[in-house]
């Protein structure tokens, strides 16, 4: 794989574990008494003010600027929620070493402020991986030009950018496909096992624009969706040449909440600004107007937004579109929102 090829697949790995270590907004406690964390709260749970209140803006497929209603929504009162916080989470030096092992990674783990890291090599190539506690245990591994750009840095602040060296951008003339989905089960099979994850047969393997074999598992917590969230494996002749994920993480409720119906929460949606996306048109003719996208489902879920230092699960809906369920916004009634 070269370097440009391997530096977007870094780019994709960090875009969404970014959206859990801190680049997406923060969640505070305002109005009303003083929690145990020196917070603010109303009734019994603190009153959440999110900067972060979908995930529309991360979405790059389609050029819709609205949405619209093309099917049922889900009737009813969805009841109460929960928001949770996993970044009391923490793992021992033998969990990480079984990790370690089941990426290929023979290197001794060291122990730093907020997580653990590990270096060495693999088929002759630089090899890193970290694990951040605080953020439940959000972990990542990268071997060859990929080991100096871990988007996972224990300790770091929540607003600290990716650190890579690699200066080498030129490009294979040559592409390869990947192994394949066979290769990558076998290859990973014991990853999947020390994660605890069963990727189905239904899920589909993707090329990662060169030689490897890449699987995005969706990850669940008590049973709901984590939006834009999964256990990514990117595997090539050699084995696992990239990979992230969760490794079990700790969570802790930090306040119940009533939620909004999906319908309102599609009102919420149809309210937030959307990416209008270039298109590529042809000289002296006009682009096509965007046209809105038809919501056809929704189903409860989970974002990922931030509490000062910690990252924090929140209720949201999640709507399908285009076939495939992308736009989220958060569930939890206004009245609890500042």
């Amino acid at each position: 794989m070269s370097s440009r090829d391997r530096r977007t697949r870094m780019i994709a790995i960090g875009t969404v574990l970014l959206l859990v270590v801190g680049l997406v907004g923060a969640l505070a406690a305002v109005v009303g008494g003083t929690d145990g964390d020196g917070g603010t709260t109303t009734g019994d749970s603190p009153v959440l003010s999110l900067s972060r209140t979908s995930n529309v803006g991360t979405l790059t497929a389609g050029s819709s600027t609205s949405w619209t209603l093309g099917a049922a929504l889900p009737a009813g009162d969805p009841g109460d929620g929960v928001v949770v916080d996993p970044s009391a989470s923490t793992v021992t030096e033998a969990q990480v070493r079984t990790l370690l092992d089941a990426l290929g990674l023979d290197a001794e783990p060291r122990q730093v402020d907020g997580g653990w890291t590990a270096r060495g090599r693999v088929h002759g190539e630089r090899a890193a991986f970290a694990l951040d506690e605080t953020a439940g245990n959000v972990w990542q591994y990268a071997r060859g030009d990929l080991a100096d750009c871990l988007a996972v840095q224990p300790g770091a602040s929540p607003d600290a950018s990716t650190s890579c060296t690699t200066t080498n951008d030129a490009t294979s003339t040559t592409k390869q496909a990947g192994p394949g989905r066979a290769a990558l089960d076998h290859a990973a099979k014991n990853l999947f096992e020390t994660i605890g994850v069963t990727p189905g047969k239904g899920l589909r393997a993707h090329e990662d624009g060169a030689d490897s074999t890449v699987l995005d598992v969706p990850l669940t917590v008590e049973g709901l969706p984590v939006v834009d969230v999964a256990l990514s494996v990117a595997v090539d002749e050699h084995g696992i040449s990239s990979a992230s994920g969760w490794y079990e993480p700790s969570f802790a409720p930090l306040g119940e909440y009533p939620l909004v119906t999906a319908a309102e929460g599609l009102t919420r949606l149809q309210a937030e600004p959307v990416p209008e996306i270039a298109t590529a048109c042809a000289t002296g003719t006009s682009c096509p107007s965007p046209t809105p996208a038809p919501v056809t489902g929704a189903r409860l879920a989970w974002l990922t937004s931030r509490d000062g230092d910690r990252t924090v699960l929140v209720p949201a809906w999640q709507f399908e579109a285009d076939g495939y369920y992308g736009p989220a916004v958060v569930a939890v009634d206004a009245a609890h929102l500042g």
